[in-house]
């Protein structure tokens, strides 16, 4: 009160208690808003986890440092690409096997935690054909910027083609180099390279064959 008070007014400022109608006012319209606000978000929530009427593709979604696997449990393999037939609602299970991922479309809008010892769904339905990439969105370790998936929406029968494609590569009888070339398709292609471009880990280029020293002081030839 010393900045307001009138040259000569020495007298103590007057007490001023409580005004009951502004505390309601302040405390009942924010609790409003918060309350409508809250019902929108919970309709869109329950507008994306609803089950659809119609049957959905099972994907489970695996994160691990620093790639990702999708297991298509219907038609029996994984694939290191999310391949989904537009207008066909599909869930995702979302599960890690090392550390806290998090499975992030951008252009689906959503974003779900990948946790160890946990199975987290996801239910969207793609509506646009296109390429797009999935990535990481919590930050896991060194090789996080490149935790990524190539992501494609394509037409019903182009999917069926695809899936058959899968099935007879996951099926055929192969030998260790058809097997070695399978598994570094789904597991290792993320982070390594086979031409000596850099990535994540070391390329794999000129590895056969050649004398591998260890910490211990032992070395072996990549066979």
């Amino acid at each position: 009160m010393a900045f307001r008070r009138r040259p000569g007014d020495l007298e103590d400022a007057k007490p001023v208690h409580g005004n009951v109608a502004l505390e309601i006012a302040c405390t009942a319209i924010p609790l409003i808003i918060v309350l409508v606000l809250g019902g929108f978000g919970t309709r869109a929530l329950l507008d994306v986890t609803r089950a659809p009427a119609q049957e959905e593709l099972v994907v489970e979604v695996t994160g691990y440092q620093f790639a990702w696997n999708f297991e298509y449990p219907k038609y029996g393999f994984t694939s290191s690409e999310l391949v989904l037939p537009v207008q066909q609602p599909a869930i995702f299970r979302i599960e890690a096997t090392d550390v806290i991922h998090s499975f992030w479309i951008p252009e689906f809008r959503i974003k779900t935690d990948a946790i160890p010892g946990m199975s987290n769904e996801q239910r969207i339905t793609p509506i646009a054909v296109g390429e797009y990439q999935a990535f990481c969105s919590e930050l896991c370790g060194t090789g996080h910027s490149y935790m990524t998936a190539p992501v494609r929406v394509v037409e019903a029968p182009a999917f069926d083609t695809w899936v058959e494609e899968q099935q007879a590569a996951a099926q055929a009888p192969m030998g260790g180099a058809e097997q070695g070339e399978l598994t570094y398709r789904q597991f290792c292609a993320t982070c390594h390279t086979i031409d000596g471009a850099s990535a994540i880990g070391p390329s794999f280029k000129g590895l056969f064959g050649s004398r591998r020293s260890f910490g211990d002081g032992t070395a072996v030839v990549a066979d």
